[in-house]
């Protein structure tokens, strides 16, 4: 379920490119097109890590891993934790904290809830947050891809039916900075959304 980040990403990329066209330019050598080409990709690039690196020094103080952890119930719908850990650190300036959640029934029920501060919206895209920035609605003849609004926050729901069940993912970014992703194989959506309000993860920006 993680891979469908991906494709949005790639999906994103191409459509900047094709929004960079504009009036032709006057007439050049083929050389010199080339040059020009290549001079304004890295411009580009630069303007692009310069802006991230802007956003990743102003972050906000990282809500504390500790804090992500402690929002994981003991149970959810008949499925209990069997397992959970936290990280927290970063390097080059980019510091995130990230805390994750299995449960299991016993069956073939699994969920696996992730909670991430990455700090800045700049850093969401990397962390597998692209459709943040896009709208998305697709069907297929086994399952959907949308993004949605849940509780005035961006957020986006897949389904994927197969021939032992179905994987659910629902995932959300509150505040512009954290993102929750709640991954799920034979657990009804529905199950996801409900889980989705126990955790109250934007009371997680006002908190003390």
């Amino acid at each position: 379920m993680s891979g469908r980040g991906s494709r949005w990403v790639a999906w994103m990329c191409v459509s900047a490119l094709a929004a960079c066209g504009g009036d032709a330019p006057p007439p050049r050598t083929p050389m010199e097109d080339a040059a020009a080409s290549m001079t304004d990709a890295m411009q580009q690039m630069q303007g692009a890590m310069e802006t991230a690196a802007k956003a990743v020094v102003s972050n906000a103080p990282l809500v504390p891993a500790e804090a992500l952890q402690a929002r994981f119930p003991e149970s959810v719908d008949g499925m209990d934790l069997v397992d959970s850990e936290r990280t927290q650190g970063g390097a080059m300036g980019i510091n995130i904290s990230t805390a994750t959640a299995r449960y299991e029934d016993g069956s073939a029920r699994m969920l696996t809830i992730t909670i991430t501060d990455a700090g800045k919206a700049g850093l969401l895209a990397a962390l597998g947050a692209a459709w943040a920035n896009v709208s998305v609605d697709r069907v297929t003849g086994d399952g959907f891809e949308r993004t949605v609004t849940i509780g005035g926050n961006r957020g986006f729901e897949s389904e994927q039916r197969t021939l032992d069940g179905a994987d659910r993912e629902l995932s959300v970014v509150a505040g512009d900075r954290l993102l929750v992703q709640l991954e799920g194989a034979n657990v009804s959506m529905d199950v996801l959304r409900r889980t989705l309000d126990r955790l109250r993860v934007p009371s997680l920006l006002t908190a003390k």
